[in-house]
């Protein structure tokens, strides 16, 4: 989900006017709710998966390396 231009949609990177652009619950910009739905759902994913290798601390969390 890069963006290519600043006015892109994060889920389907088709440009977006001012005026119809959806924030996210993922602080993301979207072009329609189907388009949010759908990048907030991949936004969850990462984040679960980068906590299930995230080591926690007292210093903060220590990401661990894991098989693929």
């Amino acid at each position: 989900m890069a963006r290519r231009t600043e006015n892109e949609c994060a889920y389907c990177a088709e440009e977006i006017e001012a005026e119809h652009e959806i924030v996210g619950k993922d602080w993301k910009v979207y072009c329609s709710s189907v388009c949010a739905k759908m990048g907030e759902t991949i936004s969850d994913q990462e984040w679960q998966r980068l906590m299930r290798v995230a080591v926690p601390s007292r210093r903060g969390a220590l990401i661990t390396k894991q098989p693929v």
